[in-house]
């Protein structure tokens, strides 16, 4: 629906969230987010995460955030990966951080790459696997994440995952 100025209620949401209006933006989104907005969903995950124009609750964001993964969106699906590591608002589940984290990085999620190559790298909720972490690393380093790029050169420095050539080792 088009607000008089031709901005969808979304739109003015996100322009209240962008404004720091928090509570404004809540009450926005709230609406949408019930009627199944996956990107509404995805917005109160991260206010209720963050604390923004409400009290931080993570079971609230988990919740939102689940809504959203569910629908696809990339970055809930890493939102809630963090959450299982963590065991923030849910029970710490790293299968399921992982199911996330994967689902989100074979996206394109910068960010879900490098986190699904950390947990290969230390071996969180799975068997260490350098080669596949080194994979990962790469691929969220030529997006440009500066932790990726780090990671994947202490992982050429220390020879992990990495053939003698520079290139990635083939499992």
């Amino acid at each position: 629906m088009l607000s008089a100025c031709g901005q969808s209620e979304f739109d003015l949401a996100v322009e209240a969230y962008n404004a720091h209006e928090y509570k404004t933006a809540w009450a926005q989104f709230t609406p949408l987010a019930k009627a199944g907005n996956s990107r509404a969903q995805n917005y109160l995950g991260l206010m209720y995460e963050r604390g923004l124009g409400v009290e931080r609750d993570y079971t609230q964001a988990a919740s939102w955030f689940q809504k959203a993964a569910e629908q696809g969106v990339a970055e809930s699906q890493i939102r809630l990966a963090q959450l299982y590591i963590l065991g923030f608002g849910v029970k710490r589940d790293y299968w399921l951080a992982l199911k996330w984290a994967r689902n989100a990085a074979v996206q394109g999620n910068a960010e879900a790459e490098a986190n699904l190559a950390y947990m290969f790298h230390e071996g969180i909720g799975v068997k260490q696997d350098y080669k596949e972490a080194a994979k990962w690393y790469r691929k969220a380093a030529d997006k440009g994440t500066a932790s990726a790029q780090h990671d994947l050169g202490v992982m050429y420095e220390n020879n992990l995952g990495i053939s003698q050539d520079g290139d990635l080792e083939q499992s």
